[in-house]
């Protein structure tokens, strides 16, 4: 839990390890509730401290990924929509094409 909590910290590592060791041997003799309770209290600490950045986590994470989810929408919206376009503007060369063709016959009289 500690070296979670520290990982990139490796002074503040050892100064809390040291503490938690220091915690543990005044509670081994298992007779002082006072040095349980201030084990226990360091660590519930800790752990809240750690709960806490993991909740972070994965709120972030929850985040990015609906962020993700969004993003591929929009793409894929765009993409659809740049297939219409370029299909019109198919159509409209192809019937532009035939007018010019059509325009270009002389015209027959009876």
């Amino acid at each position: 839990m500690i070296q979670e909590l520290n990982a990139t910290n490796l002074t503040e590592f050892r100064r809390l390890r040291e503490e938690h060791e220091k915690l543990v041997e005044a509670a081994l003799p298992a007779n002082d509730k006072a040095a349980w309770d201030a084990l226990l209290k360091f660590e519930m600490e800790h752990e809240s401290k750690l709960r806490a950045l993991q909740d972070q986590f994965q709120n972030n994470r929850h985040a990015l990924t609906e962020r993700r989810r969004t993003l591929n929408r929009w793409l894929e919206t765009a993409t659809t929509w740049g297939f219409i376009l370029q299909q019109l503007g198919f159509v409209i060369v192809l019937l532009a094409g035939l007018v010019h063709q059509h325009g270009a016959e002389p015209v027959r009289q009876p």
